[in-house]
């Protein structure tokens, strides 16, 4: 089956890095709890475009190019890719290419089969980004691993299966017939063994 797999808070701990980079540079003490909201202007209660600022700047730091893996992810990422096809989809921008596929590759060598960067984060030009339910119809994906609702429900609403990593800015989503909740790497591998999950 092929899989596909979201980058930041998925595979790598963005929140953790985020959220040491702005307390040390604002001030704050947010702590993840605090993150009720995907929309991080939401959350640190100021405009869409100053925190899209922010992150930009955030993307060219050591923080951001040193994240750590989430808990669990190397292991079940080498137990998973033995029985499947993996691909990273990211709604990065295309410019952090570079830093992301550094990043994979150190510490997920040669477990995915492709890096797929969606351009979709701070861009508003939609000719040059695309849906992950795109991406996923374009190269036979069946379930995608996901954290964003926006993303989650995108990909649900296509026809394919999500699981959905539990998170706080994803407490209050609804369900969909499509989308399973998982609160673990080791859920995640047990997901997938159901037969149910995988059938499509």
């Amino acid at each position: 089956m092929n899989i596909g797999v979201d980058l930041d808070d998925v595979l790598a701990d963005f929140h953790k890095g985020w959220l040491r980079y702005y307390n040390d540079k604002y001030g704050t003490n947010f702590k993840k709890s605090d993150c009720y909201s995907y929309k991080l202007s939401d959350v640190h209660n100021v405009a869409d475009k100053i925190v899209v600022k922010r992150i930009k700047h955030f993307y060219r730091t050591n923080i951001f190019k040193d994240l750590e893996p989430i808990r669990g992810a190397k292991k079940a990422v080498e137990r998973i890719k033995k029985r499947h096809k993996l691909f990273v989809i990211t709604s990065r921008p295309n410019w952090t290419s570079d830093t992301t596929r550094t990043w994979i590759k150190k510490y997920f060598i040669s477990s995915f089969k492709e890096v797929i960067i969606t351009n979709q984060f701070g861009n508003k030009d939609k000719d040059s980004q695309v849906d992950k339910s795109e991406v996923c119809k374009k190269y036979r994906i069946n379930l995608i691993i996901e954290d964003a609702p926006t993303f989650a429900y995108d990909v649900a609403k296509s026809g394919k299966k999500v699981l959905l990593l539990d998170n706080p800015w994803n407490k209050d989503i609804v369900d969909h017939k499509n989308m399973k909740r998982v609160r673990s790497w080791k859920e995640i591998i047990r997901s997938l063994n159901m037969k149910r999950i995988v059938e499509t």
